[in-house]
């Protein structure tokens, strides 16, 4: 996930994840996003595999926007606020990427329950 490295916080659900299952925790997000896509068989799991590698190059081409933006602003002087505005887009992209990660493990379970895959 492209953020930035001035981040002094994280969502606090990247605080946290042990070997106990926590719905909260971004780790258990993604643990049980894959394993269940594991579990439903190679097509399931190329096509989280694919929906990540998507999600990845949004997140990038995104990136690149915004950090050119607070380069440009840097330039002109126009410092104020620009590692606020950093860390909240930092701590935006996790918790945008902890809930993709829970949307499509509720999909998958979903088509599990029903015996679709």
């Amino acid at each position: 996930m492209p953020v930035f490295a001035m981040m002094k916080e994280i969502p606090e659900q990247y605080a946290f994840g042990n070997s106990e299952y926590d719905a909260e925790s971004a780790y258990w997000k993604f643990r049980s996003l894959f394993s269940i896509a594991d579990s439903m068989g190679k097509d399931v799991s190329d096509e989280v595999g694919e929906m990540w590698r998507q999600y990845e190059e949004d997140l990038f081409s995104e990136h690149v926007c915004f950090a050119g933006m607070i380069l440009e602003s840097s330039r002109k002087q126009e410092k104020y606020g620009l590692e606020k505005l950093a860390q909240n887009y930092s701590a935006g992209i996790l918790l945008r990427t902890a809930q993709a990660a829970e949307d499509k493990r509720k999909e998958l379970l979903t088509k599990m329950a029903i015996g679709q895959k």
